[in-house]
């Protein structure tokens, strides 16, 4: 069994891993509920996930996810909704060789959408991702170490059909 990095085109930093026998093991877990308010509806999840891995002998699998909390919420009227959602991440500190560790994050985002006419084909949106300009690694990324996921995000947008 072994484990070779290629790397195939430097310029586009493109690379492949031939990897022999390997073991990995995970859970994903998601709950919902909702249910009415007043004239609207609300909702409420959570998800859990987490993975594992190794190669033959035991050693860490490489970009192996890091183990994730996400809790969402959302109220919803008849011409306006909000929502929010956190992700907790976890830092990734079981490495494969020559792979780097990976901090953990905490992202929360909001949305606020308006449908000025009920019953319109046109909502407008407010959005602000990573609300607290945290700094996030994916440790799934080639790019992690070079590049983090772009800062806050906050996008105003007009949705309509036709």
């Amino acid at each position: 069994d072994f484990i070779d990095l290629i790397l195939i085109d430097a310029a586009s930093a493109q690379y492949q891993y031939r990897q022999g026998g390997a073991a990995i093991d995970g859970i994903e877990l998601t709950l919902a509920t909702r249910g009415d308010i007043g004239s609207g509806t609300w909702s409420l999840s959570g998800a859990y996930a987490q993975l594992r891995g190794e190669d033959a002998n035991g050693k860490p699998l490489r970009a192996i996810p890091t183990d994730k909390l996400t809790v969402e919420g959302r109220v919803k009227f008849a011409d306006w909704h909000i929502g929010t959602m956190l992700i907790h991440a976890e830092a990734q500190n079981e490495l494969a060789d020559a792979e780097l560790a990976t901090d953990g994050y905490d992202k929360w985002d909001i949305e606020f959408g308006w449908r000025p006419f009920a019953r319109s084909n046109m909502q407008l949106t407010l959005a602000v991702e990573n609300l607290t300009n945290e700094e996030i690694r994916h440790h799934t990324s080639a790019l992690k170490d070079l590049l983090p996921e772009a800062g806050r995000d906050v996008r105003f947008s007009l949705d309509a059909t036709f």
